[in-house]
Protein backbone atom coordinates (compact mmCIF):
# COMPACT_ATOMS: atom_id res chain seq x y z
CA UNK A 1 0.00 0.00 0.00
CA UNK A 2 1.24 3.42 -0.81
CA UNK A 3 1.74 6.19 1.45
CA UNK A 4 -1.00 8.32 0.02
CA UNK A 5 -3.33 5.46 -0.58
CA UNK A 6 -2.60 4.95 3.62
CA UNK A 7 -3.37 8.53 4.04
CA UNK A 8 -6.64 7.97 2.61
CA UNK A 9 -7.69 5.02 4.14
CA UNK A 10 -7.11 6.79 7.71
CA UNK A 11 -8.95 9.70 7.04
CA UNK A 12 -12.13 7.60 5.97
CA UNK A 13 -11.52 5.12 9.12
CA UNK A 14 -10.89 7.51 11.57
CA UNK A 15 -13.99 10.03 11.55
CA UNK A 16 -16.14 6.53 11.43
CA UNK A 17 -14.45 4.98 14.62
CA UNK A 18 -14.74 8.64 16.21
CA UNK A 19 -18.55 9.00 15.32
CA UNK A 20 -18.76 5.35 16.62
CA UNK A 21 -17.70 6.39 19.98
CA UNK A 22 -20.40 9.31 20.09
CA UNK A 23 -23.61 7.44 19.78
CA UNK A 24 -25.86 7.32 21.37
CA UNK A 25 -25.55 4.42 24.83
CA UNK A 26 -27.96 2.53 26.84
CA UNK A 27 -28.13 4.09 30.23
CA UNK A 28 -25.09 2.13 32.81
CA UNK A 29 -27.07 0.94 36.34
CA UNK A 30 -25.63 4.13 37.91
CA UNK A 31 -26.91 6.33 35.20
CA UNK A 32 -29.77 4.81 35.21
CA UNK A 33 -30.71 5.70 39.05
CA UNK A 34 -30.23 9.10 38.39
CA UNK A 35 -32.67 8.94 35.57
CA UNK A 36 -35.53 7.40 37.35
CA UNK A 37 -35.51 9.97 40.35
CA UNK A 38 -35.30 12.60 37.81
CA UNK A 39 -38.08 11.34 35.80
CA UNK A 40 -40.24 10.50 39.06
CA UNK A 41 -40.27 14.27 40.60
CA UNK A 42 -40.36 15.82 37.48
CA UNK A 43 -43.33 14.21 36.57
CA UNK A 44 -44.82 14.93 39.74
CA UNK A 45 -43.95 18.10 39.46
CA UNK A 46 -45.49 18.09 35.78
CA UNK A 47 -48.61 16.65 36.51
CA UNK A 48 -49.85 19.64 38.81
CA UNK A 49 -50.65 21.60 35.31
CA UNK A 50 -53.34 19.23 35.09
CA UNK A 51 -57.11 20.77 35.06
CA UNK A 52 -60.21 19.71 34.32
CA UNK A 53 -60.56 22.60 31.44
CA UNK A 54 -57.72 21.78 29.51
CA UNK A 55 -57.00 18.26 27.75
CA UNK A 56 -53.29 17.24 28.04
CA UNK A 57 -50.98 15.64 25.28
CA UNK A 58 -48.07 13.70 26.57
CA UNK A 59 -45.86 15.17 23.72
CA UNK A 60 -42.20 13.53 25.24
CA UNK A 61 -42.21 11.44 28.41
CA UNK A 62 -38.44 10.40 28.55
CA UNK A 63 -39.90 7.02 27.95
CA UNK A 64 -36.97 4.96 27.18
CA UNK A 65 -33.91 7.79 27.19
CA UNK A 66 -30.10 7.02 26.02
CA UNK A 67 -27.13 8.82 26.68
CA UNK A 68 -25.04 10.99 24.67
CA UNK A 69 -21.20 10.44 25.84
CA UNK A 70 -20.41 14.27 26.02
CA UNK A 71 -17.20 16.21 26.69
CA UNK A 72 -18.42 19.14 28.67
CA UNK A 73 -21.39 17.64 31.22
CA UNK A 74 -22.08 15.16 33.36
CA UNK A 75 -25.10 13.44 32.34
CA UNK A 76 -26.63 14.45 28.42
CA UNK A 77 -29.93 12.62 27.75
CA UNK A 78 -31.60 12.24 24.15
CA UNK A 79 -34.85 13.29 25.34
CA UNK A 80 -36.56 15.78 27.10
CA UNK A 81 -40.01 16.22 28.95
CA UNK A 82 -42.96 18.06 27.18
CA UNK A 83 -46.42 18.33 27.57
CA UNK A 84 -49.24 20.55 25.82
CA UNK A 85 -52.12 21.60 27.21
CA UNK A 86 -55.39 22.77 24.85
CA UNK A 87 -58.23 24.63 26.34
CA UNK A 88 -61.36 22.48 26.03
CA UNK A 89 -64.33 23.85 24.17
CA UNK A 90 -66.62 22.42 26.71
CA UNK A 91 -65.37 24.07 30.15
CA UNK A 92 -67.05 27.19 31.93
CA UNK A 93 -63.48 29.01 31.43
CA UNK A 94 -63.82 28.54 27.47
CA UNK A 95 -67.57 29.72 27.53
CA UNK A 96 -66.32 32.42 29.80
CA UNK A 97 -63.39 33.98 28.53
CA UNK A 98 -63.29 32.95 25.04
CA UNK A 99 -66.59 32.87 23.69
CA UNK A 100 -67.14 36.49 23.91
CA UNK A 101 -63.64 37.06 22.24
CA UNK A 102 -64.87 35.14 19.37
CA UNK A 103 -67.86 37.11 19.57
CA UNK A 104 -66.35 40.25 19.11
CA UNK A 105 -63.81 39.19 16.58
CA UNK A 106 -66.79 37.97 14.20
CA UNK A 107 -68.21 41.74 14.31
CA UNK A 108 -64.88 43.22 13.10
CA UNK A 109 -64.95 44.43 9.67
CA UNK A 110 -61.09 45.19 8.99
CA UNK A 111 -59.28 41.98 7.94
CA UNK A 112 -56.14 43.04 9.84
CA UNK A 113 -57.59 43.51 13.11
CA UNK A 114 -59.66 40.56 12.66
CA UNK A 115 -56.22 38.42 12.84
CA UNK A 116 -55.21 40.54 15.60
CA UNK A 117 -58.03 39.53 17.30
CA UNK A 118 -57.86 36.16 16.36
CA UNK A 119 -53.89 35.61 17.43
CA UNK A 120 -55.02 36.93 20.85
CA UNK A 121 -57.53 34.51 21.48
CA UNK A 122 -54.49 31.63 20.20
CA UNK A 123 -52.72 33.48 23.24
CA UNK A 124 -55.08 31.90 25.53
CA UNK A 125 -55.92 28.42 24.57
CA UNK A 126 -52.72 26.57 24.78
CA UNK A 127 -49.87 26.24 27.83
CA UNK A 128 -46.75 23.74 26.83
CA UNK A 129 -43.82 23.07 29.22
CA UNK A 130 -40.65 21.51 28.15
CA UNK A 131 -38.45 20.36 31.06
CA UNK A 132 -34.77 19.49 30.16
CA UNK A 133 -31.68 18.87 32.24
CA UNK A 134 -27.97 19.26 32.45
CA UNK A 135 -28.32 22.18 29.69
CA UNK A 136 -24.70 23.89 29.18
CA UNK A 137 -26.32 27.50 27.49
CA UNK A 138 -29.97 29.09 28.52
CA UNK A 139 -30.85 31.74 26.00
CA UNK A 140 -32.77 35.06 28.04
CA UNK A 141 -34.16 37.38 26.24
CA UNK A 142 -33.64 40.63 27.04
CA UNK A 143 -31.67 38.63 29.87
CA UNK A 144 -32.22 38.60 34.29
CA UNK A 145 -34.17 42.88 34.41
CA UNK A 146 -35.99 43.11 37.44
CA UNK A 147 -39.13 44.26 35.55
CA UNK A 148 -39.30 40.38 33.62
CA UNK A 149 -38.64 38.81 37.28
CA UNK A 150 -40.73 36.28 38.75
CA UNK A 151 -40.76 34.23 41.95
CA UNK A 152 -40.03 30.62 41.67
CA UNK A 153 -39.19 29.15 44.97
CA UNK A 154 -35.72 26.97 44.47
CA UNK A 155 -34.85 28.63 41.36
CA UNK A 156 -31.72 30.56 40.84
CA UNK A 157 -33.29 32.37 37.35
CA UNK A 158 -36.82 32.92 37.29
CA UNK A 159 -37.92 35.47 34.69
CA UNK A 160 -40.35 36.14 31.63
CA UNK A 161 -38.86 35.62 28.61
CA UNK A 162 -39.73 38.49 25.74
CA UNK A 163 -38.47 35.79 22.97
CA UNK A 164 -41.28 33.60 22.60
CA UNK A 165 -40.17 30.10 20.08
CA UNK A 166 -43.59 29.01 21.34
CA UNK A 167 -45.23 31.67 19.01
CA UNK A 168 -48.42 31.76 20.90
CA UNK A 169 -49.20 34.17 23.96
CA UNK A 170 -46.15 34.43 26.79
CA UNK A 171 -42.94 32.69 27.27
CA UNK A 172 -41.22 31.67 30.93
CA UNK A 173 -37.63 30.39 31.60
CA UNK A 174 -36.90 28.78 34.67
CA UNK A 175 -33.55 27.51 35.73
CA UNK A 176 -32.93 25.32 38.96
CA UNK A 177 -29.22 24.19 39.89
CA UNK A 178 -26.78 26.06 41.45
CA UNK A 179 -26.22 29.69 41.19
CA UNK A 180 -22.44 29.93 41.70
CA UNK A 181 -22.02 27.39 38.68
CA UNK A 182 -24.19 29.85 36.25
CA UNK A 183 -23.09 32.77 34.78
CA UNK A 184 -24.63 35.52 32.79
CA UNK A 185 -22.76 36.70 29.94
CA UNK A 186 -24.62 39.89 28.71
CA UNK A 187 -22.67 39.58 25.29
CA UNK A 188 -23.97 36.97 24.04
CA UNK A 189 -27.58 36.59 25.79
CA UNK A 190 -27.17 33.51 27.93
CA UNK A 191 -26.44 31.50 30.84
CA UNK A 192 -23.14 29.43 30.34
CA UNK A 193 -22.88 26.74 33.36
CA UNK A 194 -19.96 25.21 34.45
CA UNK A 195 -20.67 21.89 36.02
CA UNK A 196 -18.49 20.43 39.05
CA UNK A 197 -19.40 16.98 38.29
CA UNK A 198 -17.14 15.42 35.98
CA UNK A 199 -18.09 14.78 32.01
CA UNK A 200 -20.10 11.84 31.35
CA UNK A 201 -21.49 11.13 35.17
CA UNK A 202 -24.43 9.84 37.02
CA UNK A 203 -25.36 13.29 38.02
CA UNK A 204 -27.90 15.99 37.37
CA UNK A 205 -26.70 19.26 38.55
CA UNK A 206 -29.44 21.60 36.59
CA UNK A 207 -32.70 21.76 34.87
CA UNK A 208 -34.11 24.02 32.52
CA UNK A 209 -38.24 24.57 32.56
CA UNK A 210 -40.03 26.65 29.56
CA UNK A 211 -43.23 27.86 29.77
CA UNK A 212 -45.45 29.07 27.23
CA UNK A 213 -48.92 30.10 26.46
CA UNK A 214 -51.99 31.29 28.14
CA UNK A 215 -50.44 34.14 30.44
CA UNK A 216 -53.26 34.04 32.80
CA UNK A 217 -53.33 29.76 33.11
CA UNK A 218 -49.27 30.04 33.36
CA UNK A 219 -49.47 32.51 36.48
CA UNK A 220 -52.08 30.85 37.78
CA UNK A 221 -50.03 27.76 37.82
CA UNK A 222 -46.62 29.36 39.23
CA UNK A 223 -47.94 30.53 42.39
CA UNK A 224 -49.52 26.84 42.92
CA UNK A 225 -46.92 24.17 41.50
CA UNK A 226 -44.83 22.52 44.32
CA UNK A 227 -41.15 23.63 43.29
CA UNK A 228 -39.55 21.33 45.70
CA UNK A 229 -40.28 18.47 43.23
CA UNK A 230 -37.86 19.99 40.52
CA UNK A 231 -35.04 20.63 43.52
CA UNK A 232 -34.82 17.06 45.00
CA UNK A 233 -34.99 15.67 41.01
CA UNK A 234 -31.45 17.20 41.54
CA UNK A 235 -27.84 15.22 42.10
CA UNK A 236 -26.93 17.14 45.92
Amino acid sequence: MTRKAMVIMLCAVVPLSLFGLLMPRKPTPEEQVAITKYSQHINKMLDQFRGPAWEEKMDFALADPMVNPSPNRPLELTEIFQRTYNLRKTSAHYKTTITPLIAKMEKIKDQGDKQLQHARIEDLLHVQIRVNCNVLVSTLHPGPVKKNAILVPGSYSAYKDEDNPYGYGASYTILFGNAKSSRWDPAAGYYYYKFVHPSNSPNIENIEIRIFGADDRIKELLKKIDWKQVTQALTP
